[in-house]
């Protein structure tokens, strides 16, 4: 029996920290896809050779932090677009990188980005930590993307066991075209990362979907390890 769902763990939590330390402690089981559900999977990425990211926002001064879980392949230069449910819009230029203050065990898979907030359409009504996120790799426009409400949308997979906590409505026409989804993944099993005695590991994973008409398409997965 599942003991929770991904979903209700991230009602209400405030930043990547709490995401992942929610998903520690009510860790789910896999389920198989339902039948007849057919979707596309592909390993091909947006852009040159970056997957499509998505990561925490916050800014609490001039100076933006970002803070991403997964494999670091980030560098100075690179562009992220602030979105909200509200409509408000910003870019950010990735200016320093380092590791996350959450990473307790030094593993690598969490970083902290500062980076300079650029071309605002408007400022979030009631920002919060858990109303705006960084997104890397998209074709956005100002003005017209936006998130839109998670709940209720149905998980490519058709696994009840895997969670939306992102969509993405790119083009304005309030339906989503790209989705951030928490899974529990054979992935996150594999190749797993050593920890000091006295720490305890959960492996998780984000798999991004995005969609052309009536079909999802698997563009990636990111595999991260939290460590507590």
């Amino acid at each position: 029996m599942r003991r929770n769902t991904l979903g209700l763990a991230l009602v209400g939590l405030g930043t990547v920290a709490t995401i992942v330390f929610a998903m520690a402690l009510a860790p789910i089981e896999l389920a198989d896809a339902k039948p007849g559900r057919v979707v596309r999977i592909e390993r091909a990425t947006r852009g040159p050779s970056k997957m499509a990211r998505v990561c925490q926002y916050q800014r609490p001064g001039a100076t933006a932090q970002i803070t991403c879980v997964g494999e670091n392949d980030f560098e100075e230069g690179d562009i992220f677009e602030v979105l909200s449910e509200d409509g408000s819009f910003a870019r950010a230029e990735v200016k320093t990188i380092k590791p996350a203050r959450i990473d307790a065990c030094n593993l690598g898979f969490t970083v902290d980005i500062d980076a300079r907030v650029f071309d605002e359409v408007k400022k979030p009504a009631t920002p919060s930590y858990m109303s705006q996120f960084a997104v890397r790799g998209l074709d956005l426009t100002a003005g017209v993307s936006k998130l839109v409400p998670a709940g209720g949308i149905q998980v490519p997979s058709g696994s009840r066991q895997d969670s939306v906590f992102m969509a993405v409505d790119a083009d304005g026409d309030d339906k989503a075209e790209f989705l951030a989804v928490l899974t529990n993944c054979p992935a996150a099993r594999r190749n797993v990362p050593w920890v000091p005695t006295g720490r305890s590991l959960t492996s998780y994973c984000i798999d991004y979907w995005s969609r052309s008409g009536p079909d999802w398409t698997k563009q990636g997965t990111e595999v991260f390890h939290y460590c507590q």
